[in-house]
């Protein structure tokens, strides 16, 4: 009798998926695991070995910080083939005798959609009623409340309320930058408390001890007291060889830090290096310049 031709194509697909090799795949399994430094080493050896024969490739071990016991086991479980995570508690440490002297360590705590922070010993230190923590250096944390954020100080457990902000980077180690609306500017990385200038600039970059500045889409030169050194009103503006690289009306030009023309503002483009300054003249040729504006290259 003749097996139906849809029969026999079944059949052979069955015999060609049976011979298919298996598809290798690079997955870990692991488990964790509390240790218990009263068990032996001989129990120890038998618990990673009867991992490792189950098909687990990890090991992930909480020793409760405790170094000792981790070095101890650490060698077991790898002779078994076993790869070892240490499981480190970091947060929620109320038996850790020695983090329980340190009232200062915090942690943050939520409460609905809201935080606040207490610290090891569950004293609360802030309020839980703001929308965000953020932990910026040891001494000081952006809280949000209200859609702005504020900077607080650990060491006087002191919100400063005397300006908001949307967002912030630390800029340098000297500046962090604080944005509201369409207005930046910085504030002192000391104690967060003040203002380089008040929130006017649509952007404001650090040269050394002058910045600049951008208003109403114009670039210009203060100080750091906000004195204009160079008036705000060209279309680029950066430092360059302790001279001003601007440009104004489409054409580019140099300035010195007296806001003097020293070299006109007739060129096609204007790029200036830590040591030289290549200029495009009107033939669309560059010469290459030194600090002191002599030509040292292409200057026939």
């Amino acid at each position: 009798m003749k097996l139906p031709k849809l029969l026999l194509f079944l059949l052979a697909f069955s015999i060609f998926s049976c011979t298919k090799k298996e598809e290798q795949t690079t997955f870990k399994f692991g488990v964790w695991t509390t240790a218990d430094a009263k068990k032996s080493d001989a129990d120890y050896t038998k618990e990673f070995k009867k991992y490792k024969d189950g098909g687990i490739d990890e090991v992930l071990i909480n020793t409760s910080t405790d170094p000792k016991l981790l070095s101890r086991l650490v060698p077991l479980a790898t002779k078994e083939g076993l790869k070892v995570h240490a499981w480190i508690m970091a947060m929620n440490r109320p038996g850790d005798s020695i983090a329980l002297q340190h009232p200062e360590w915090y942690q943050v705590s939520k409460e609905g959609n809201l935080y606040g922070m207490i610290d090891l010993s569950e004293k609360e230190i802030i309020p839980i009623k703001y929308q965000n923590i953020e932990i910026i250096t040891a001494d000081f944390a952006v809280l949000t409340i209200n859609n702005l954020k504020h900077f607080y100080n650990f060491r006087t457990k002191k919100l400063n309320t005397n300006f908001g902000f949307e967002k912030f980077d630390m800029y340098s180690r000297q500046f962090t930058r604080i944005k509201k609306g369409d207005k930046e500017t910085l504030v002192l990385n000391d104690d967060f408390s003040n203002l380089l200038f008040p929130f006017m600039y649509e952007d404001v970059s650090q040269n050394d001890n002058l910045f600049v500045v951008k208003l109403n889409s114009k670039y210009g030169l203060v100080d750091k007291n906000n004195k204009i050194i160079i008036p705000i009103l060209y279309e680029q503006l950066y430092i360059s060889c302790n001279k001003v690289i601007a440009q104004i009306n489409n054409k580019y030009g140099i300035l010195s830090l007296g806001n003097k023309i020293v070299m006109p503002f007739e060129y096609p483009n204007i790029v200036g290096y830590s040591e030289k300054t290549e200029v495009t003249q009107k033939d669309f040729k560059t010469k290459t310049y030194d600090c002191d504006l002599l030509c040292i290259e292409n200057c026939n």
